[in-house]
């Protein structure tokens, strides 16, 4: 099912329903999950929009009189769109007048889509605590990430089988390379989900077994018999 358009890809999912061969259970989005997801949604647009209104007003004060800019420099984005909201527009009579009117409804914008990114914030603390609270134990994740991972594993967590599966979920499942090398370029799953995600799990027997001392001095001993080799040819020569 590794498809080049949504619209293969949909065929090839229909297909192997029909024919029996897709196993995979869907998430229930009966629980907290979903109530994060839904709320995420929320968050993430207003975020976005905010972000753009700042960047407008900024370019829109390089072509501002002279005044306006030195009254503005330096300030912080919360302090910026303080002053530029209690800016006092008169009468449409020329493009400096328009430039405040714009500004100024502008900044009321940040304003409220600042307000109401904080409030969904607090919003989706709820549910994250409620659902996972052992995700914001480590150190340098917050709430925001706790959220992102509770929304791909779902409200039936046991569905996921492994963790290859997870890995293909999150989209950082290893990808086989053309040309007849299967292998080549590639990761493992579980190298792909420590480095990927930002709590690592164990690494596997077979990870261990490839860094541990004794492994490390078998791959030495080779190098270590050739340089003594050498340096016995080096003395019989002499």
């Amino acid at each position: 099912m590794n498809g080049k358009s949504d619209t293969l890809d949909a065929e090839n999912a229909a297909r192997a329903v029909l024919a029996g061969f897709a196993s995979a259970t869907p998430k229930t989005a009966d629980g907290e999950a979903e109530m994060i997801r839904q709320l995420k949604i929320a968050h993430d647009q207003a975020v976005e929009q905010r972000a753009a209104a700042m960047v407008t007003m900024k370019a829109m004060l390089v072509h501002a009189p002279d005044g306006l800019r030195h009254e503005t420099a330096g300030k912080t984005q919360i302090a910026l769109a303080r002053h530029l909201a209690g800016l006092r527009p008169r009468q449409l009579e020329g493009p400096e007048d328009a430039l405040r009117h714009a500004m100024r409804t502008l900044a009321k914008r940040w304003q409220y889509l600042d307000a109401e990114a904080k409030e969904l914030t607090k919003m989706i603390d709820d549910p994250v605590h409620r659902a996972a609270p052992q995700l914001l134990e480590p150190f340098g994740i917050g709430v925001d990430t706790a959220a992102e991972i509770l929304v791909v594993v779902g409200d039936n967590p046991e569905r996921i089988k492994s963790e290859a599966a997870l890995a293909k979920l999150a989209g950082i499942a290893p990808v086989p390379t053309g040309s007849g090398r299967p292998a080549a370029g590639t990761a493992s799953t579980t190298a792909a989900i420590a480095s990927s995600t930002p709590r690592s799990t164990a690494p596997s027997s077979s990870a261990c077994d490839s860094t541990s001392p004794r492994s490390t001095t078998s791959l030495a001993e080779p190098q270590r018999a050739r340089r003594n080799a050498r340096s016995s040819d080096a003395s019989n020569a002499t």
